[in-house]
């Protein structure tokens, strides 16, 4: 026989009177809005509201490694001192891949856990087989978020370490709060100064993450102590990312935070309204993708001028 679980007098999570359960009521909806976002508007998003917030964010940054390897070779050293692919990293940041991996992980045992209780989840959702290499699980982690969401009773119920899942829970959201929410921030982009390795005498270019102050002309790199202008090495970005598709809230974002060139989200659709932007392409969403380059030549064009047609004689 399966050994019974004692059950606590108290929620293991806000020490409220509960009866045959771990965590009270209160607590178990607070799971759920962690997982799928509260009722009110000033709620918590939830879980499934970041995913989407920092896929947003780790695959821009896929797509400017293809454009790095276009453009040419520009490995380099990540914040945490680790190296990275050409390219990896450059305008987002490589923070969003990382937790989303954990998200993903968390979300699959718990799943798990869940099966002994409800049972085995139907695989007919189209999005379960479809995991993409390098790319975490897509929508099969919004659906996972939303079963345990589902049956948060069951899990109120059998499982001990309930309050477990509901501090990871809240701390990723924490974690993801930080990475879609930057300030401003003023990432130059990767050191191109030549430097070579003890172990490998070729050159190569040094790749730190450069940060200027807000006004700042020049930033020194803090490994190889070369001296770059901030405007020379904010073009180069922008060089990189002139031809490349984005949606309209990525390319907004992407101009404000990487490219030191913010658009008011008014004045990029209006630019679209009167006709001077338009789209590139449509992604897999149905959403209208963009380029860097186009959106700078649509605001050095003339307003339309509205014409309208004459009244008819009566």
């Amino acid at each position: 026989m399966p050994r019974r679980i004692p059950r606590p007098k108290e929620c293991t999570l806000c020490g409220r009177g509960v009866v045959n359960s771990f965590v009270c009521r209160r607590c178990g909806k607070e799971l759920r809005d962690l997982l799928v976002g509260a009722v009110e508007e000033q709620g918590q998003p939830g879980i499934i509201w970041y995913i989407h917030r920092l896929t947003e964010t780790a695959y821009r940054q896929a797509r400017m490694e293809q454009a790095s390897d276009a453009h040419g070779s520009t490995s380099y050293v990540d914040e945490d001192g680790k190296a990275c692919s050409d390219g990896y990293g450059l305008l987002a940041d490589h923070r969003a891949r990382k937790l989303l991996g954990k998200i993903s992980v968390l979300l699959a045992r718990w799943n798990a856990d869940l099966d002994p209780l409800v049972g085995s989840q139907r695989h007919d959702s189209p999005w379960v087989s479809v995991v993409v290499a390098g790319r975490g699980s897509g929508g099969l982690d919004a659906v996972r978020a939303r079963r345990l969401a589902a049956n948060i009773p069951a899990l109120r119920h059998h499982c001990a370490d309930i309050g477990g899942l509901h501090a990871d829970l809240l701390q990723y959201a924490k974690d993801a709060w930080k990475i879609i929410n930057r300030p401003n921030d003023i990432i130059c982009g990767p050191c191109p100064n030549p430097v070579t390795d003890k172990d490998d005498p070729v050159e190569h270019p040094c790749g730190v993450l450069l940060y200027a102050e807000k006004h700042a002309e020049t930033v020194q790199c803090p490994k190889c102590r070369a001296e770059h202008e901030v405007c020379v090495l904010r073009e180069n970005l922008k060089h990189i990312a002139h031809d490349m598709l984005f949606t309209g809230p990525e390319l907004l974002r992407l101009m404000e935070t990487r490219l030191n060139d913010k658009i008011s989200k008014s004045t990029f659709y209006q630019l679209i309204s009167d006709g001077r932007l338009a789209y590139r392409a449509i992604n897999g969403d149905g959403a209208m993708q963009y380029t860097y380059n186009d959106v700078c030549e649509a605001r050095e064009k003339p307003k339309p001028v509205r014409r309208f047609r004459n009244a008819s004689p009566a």
